[in-house]
């Protein structure tokens, strides 16, 4: 499964970019998103680290609870993600945090192959400090078969 063309650009290297001082400083919530997830399809660690914060914890479909640092470490070790389509995408905005929710459907590599699992997803966006935002916590949970 490809990348959505919903991504609408290279969100990976905006974010790295704008580690470097160079935006993704007007990144909406969903575009933080949509960059999380290309950055993870692309196994790019730097991209992962500048859309992140320190803190993010990632509680995946399956339990597995991960720090920023587990994330990285598991896609250095082999995780891959074969395709990231995000299908929908909504916004809700509080003092100082956005929630993004949505559906996907997240195409992995198994033992016995390839396989998709159909998501649901809640994140949680703070404001990056130099401006945009940065994801800092995600949960997963899988839509039955």
């Amino acid at each position: 499964m490809p990348p959505s063309p919903a991504f609408g650009g290279d969100h990976a290297e905006a974010a790295r970019r704008g580690q470097r001082g160079d935006p993704m400083s007007n990144a909406t919530p969903s575009d933080t998103m949509r960059a999380y997830a290309q950055a993870t399809l692309a196994v790019d660690t730097a991209a992962i680290k500048a859309i992140t914060t320190d803190g993010f914890t990632y509680t995946h479909s399956s339990a597995l609870r991960e720090t920023q640092q587990q994330l990285m470490d598991a896609f250095a070790g082999g995780r891959r993600y074969t395709g990231w389509e995000i299908q929908e995408l909504a916004e809700q905005s509080y003092p100082g945090c956005t929630i993004v929710t949505g559906a996907a459907a997240l195409g992995v590599k198994r033992a016995d192959g390839p396989g998709v699992l159909n998501i649901k997803f809640t994140a949680t966006m703070v404001p990056a400090a130099a401006g945009g935002w940065q994801l800092a916590a995600l949960h997963t949970t899988r839509i039955p078969d």
